[in-house]
């Protein structure tokens, strides 16, 4: 938050009853000042006090287009160029970033959608909201810039807060002046009569024409009779001199797109280790999260999407790096929206999938979902929480491998024990209940993994003494069941299975035999419980 913007919100603040809003329309206006520059500062909140100027235009031919509060103060003026600016050895110096912006922009529209879903998309750096009838929800005119001011601070952004009962004078308002200013109905020709004409975004014709006649203020324009303007500039004289005095009204334009979830960030140096790549994920993933709460919303996929240096840039020949080279996505079982954890997750497949060579851009977009919602049962057995369970099976995903953890599920197939291992999930609702239903099994079987050779001896077609690592013994045999498959394939499979009791003194075991008929071979396929 800027010392102005401080001042100026205690100032209201001191100043409340006099600006609170009678009962009646009632529109705000968030406007980011010095736009490209905050959309740097938000990736970057180490630079918030030092003098920051960000340019644009093609090479040699860069000149400044920004510049924050700190930079104007040690003579940092539009338009200077890159040349100009060495003589300022304090001087952060920045390249203009339009997906940077286009993030801020987003996390713009965010911070409205959370106060209200009537939100108008006036400007790259302007969002103008419809607050009608929600003062039972966000309390009165001055309580609800106030929110509005800490939700921008949040996602960090410095703005311009304006209320009033008309949108065209909230914009102007929140354009004009910083912190927080509440229009009272009725006194928007009085706050508004200082504000330079500039704010109005005249044509290039009406605005030779007012200067000419040495018009400079709002006021200067309302004080025109109307007639006057409307024979000299027309219809957008008349329509300018309505604002200046602050008597327009019109319909919001609401957006309603569906919102997206994307932050970027590009390196003023490359990286080639993942503990500066962490920290730098770290603060993109805390934006993020922080825009999906402001929407209500987590994710159930993540999409990391770095830029490497290129070849020609290690012998020192610069290019732009407009493609995502390395790219890595999650998909998670639940959805999620805490950083820590998501940060964690990248952390593992980062560690076991590093980048081939160093970074210099990150992106980062969140697949939104809605929040999950589980409401467990007194007598349903406790599980892990799945963001734990997550980290653990990320954990041990990175030491055997990720196809090598899962759940097994069976083929539709009749191979014996062909089955695929799929993602585990904890099974929620009716899945869960019926999963405890089953409370005993008469019969079960433990299988040999892999099945274990063995010697057989045959008596009229049938196994009569059977021979393992460690024992023999005569057996009383019950089969045979035949099953084959897959002739078309590399590995197809024909077998005999027999069910076999083998008596060891007093004791009993009932195992699962089988006879490979393309080798063979006999072997122990398990042994029933």
């Amino acid at each position: 938050m800027s010392p102005n913007a401080t001042q100026n919100v205690t100032a209201h603040h001191l100043d409340e009853n006099r600006n609170t809003l009678k009962p009646g329309p009632l529109y705000g206006c968030l406007h980011i000042p010095d736009y490209p520059v905050q959309a740097f500062l938000r990736n970057e909140p180490e630079l918030r006090r030092r003098p920051v100027a960000v340019l644009d235009g093609t090479f040699p031919l860069f000149t400044v287009i920004s510049a924050n509060m700190f930079a104007r103060r040690i003579g940092i003026r539009i338009g200077m160029t890159k040349l100009q600016l060495e003589r300022f050895s304090d001087l952060t110096v920045r390249y203009r970033s339009r997906e940077q912006e286009d993030s801020t922009h987003q996390a713009l529209l965010d911070c409205g959608h959370y106060f209200t879903p009537r939100v108008e998309d006036t400007a790259t750096d302007t969002i103008t909201l419809d607050l009608n009838g929600l003062s039972g929800l966000w309390g009165t005119p001055r309580a609800m810039a106030q929110k509005l001011f800490r939700a921008a601070d949040k996602l960090g952004l410095e703005a311009h807060i304006a209320m009033a009962s008309n949108p065209d004078a909230a914009i102007h308002a929140a354009k004009a002046e910083a912190g927080i200013t509440v229009i009272a109905a009725g006194d928007e020709m009085k706050k508004l009569k200082l504000l330079d004409l500039q704010i109005l975004s005249p044509s290039e014709e009406v605005e030779a024409s007012l200067n000419r006649w040495g018009l400079r203020t709002f006021e200067d324009l309302a004080r025109l009779s109307k007639v006057h303007i409307a024979e000299r500039l027309g219809q957008e004289g008349v329509r300018l001199q309505q604002m200046a005095r602050g008597e327009t009204t019109r319909p919001l334009h609401v957006l309603n797109e569906k919102p997206y979830f994307k932050e970027s960030m590009e390196l003023e140096h490359s990286i080639d280790s993942l503990e500066p790549l962490t920290f730098l994920l770290s603060r993109l993933l805390n934006q993020l999260c922080q825009r999906l709460g402001a929407r209500n919303r987590t994710t159930n996929e993540l999409r990391l999407a770095l830029a490497l240096e290129s070849a020609s840039d290690k012998k020192g020949v610069s290019e732009n790096h407009t493609s995502k080279d390395f790219v890595r996505t999650m998909r998670l079982p639940v959805p999620i929206r805490d950083p820590k954890v998501l940060l964690k997750l990248l952390q593992l497949d980062l560690d076991a999938h590093r980048p081939p060579r160093a970074i210099v851009g990150i992106t980062l977009t969140a697949e939104p979902a809605e929040p999950r919602r589980i409401q467990n049962g007194l007598f349903l057995p406790l599980a892990p929480e799945p963001e734990k369970l997550e980290l653990t099976l990320a954990r041990i995903g990175s030491i055997v491998g990720d196809d090598n953890i899962g759940s097994p599920k069976l083929l539709d197939t009749h191979r014996p024990g062909a089955f695929r291992l799929h993602r585990f999930a904890i099974p929620v609702g009716s899945a869960a209940k019926k999963s405890t239903a089953y409370k005993s099994v008469s019969l079960a079987i433990r299988l040999c993994r892999p099945p274990q050779p063995i010697s057989v001896e045959m008596q009229q077609g049938q196994p009569f003494r059977v021979f393992f690592p460690n024992k023999s013994g005569k057996v009383t045999a019950r089969g045979p069941w035949n099953t084959s498959g897959e002739w078309w394939r590399d590995a197809p499979w024909n077998r005999e299975e027999w069910d076999v009791e083998v008596q060891s003194g007093r004791h009993r075991t009932l195992y699962r035999i089988y006879h490979d008929c393309r080798t063979g071979q006999w072997f122990v396929d398990g042994t029933y419980d």
